[in-house]
């Protein structure tokens, strides 16, 4: 049985924010066997709730992140400070809105995804498998480091 893999990321508001969360997720993904289009939506994914996080997280408190590759399959949990609640509607948005499609988007890309109001603030929590052929890390060991 391989032993799961996971890197803890704390975010916060500066410019590469983004980029070091999709290094993280790409590097669990590539892992993990997820091909290229794979990496590419889980890596996008997650992006879109990090910034969706970074948005609603009072600005002295960061947005923890955890990305985790295990049986063919990358979760990443983001949980920020913020009030989330998918009941509220939300406005109309035409074609040309440059915000709100990050659910739709989140959504769309994932295999599994859940939202949740927590004592902490809000959770993130979305999933991403390989397909078939992809059947986990042919190179990771218990002495690699995911951060090397």
């Amino acid at each position: 049985m391989r032993k799961a893999a996971h890197i803890d990321l704390k975010l916060d508001g500066r410019p590469t924010a983004t980029r070091e969360l999709r290094a993280a997720v790409k590097r669990v993904a590539e892992k993990w066997g997820l091909d290229a289009g794979e990496r590419f939506e889980i890596e996008l994914a997650a992006t879109e709730a990090v910034t969706n996080a970074l948005k609603g997280t009072p600005e002295s408190q960061p947005v923890e992140v955890i990305v985790a590759g295990h049986q063919g399959a990358v979760d990443v949990e983001v949980v920020d400070q913020g009030v989330f609640s998918p009941i509220r509607a939300a406005p109309h948005r035409g074609p040309d809105a440059e915000s709100g499609r990050g659910i739709p988007i989140i959504l769309a890309l994932v295999d599994e995804v859940e939202f949740a109001q927590t004592s902490r603030g809000t959770r993130v929590r979305m999933s991403k498998r390989a397909t078939p052929s992809g059947d986990g890390p042919s190179s990771f060991g218990t002495g690699d480091s995911l951060l090397d």
